[in-house]
């Protein structure tokens, strides 16, 4: 008799968010008492940021995502 165990699919560790459009200059996402760090930019001039998966909805519920000036890539 054979047992089989199923396993969940886990999550990413990271979600990876681009901004909306090109931007002049990097800035982060801010929150009263932390935030996220713009990674870098793109080769088309759009911002990245990589939000471990426990901040995604905390990072979701900020005004920039919001509005679409960020989305999730």
């Amino acid at each position: 008799m054979t047992i089989e165990k199923t396993v969940a699919p886990s999550k990413p560790s990271f979600t990876g968010y681009v901004s909306k459009e090109p931007e002049p200059m990097m800035f982060d996402v801010a929150f009263p008492g932390g935030g996220w760090t713009c990674e870098g930019r793109r080769n088309d001039g759009r911002l990245t940021w990589s939000v471990p998966s426990d901040q995604v909805d905390r990072f979701e519920r900020h005004h920039f995502f919001k509005n679409g000036r960020i989305l999730k890539a």
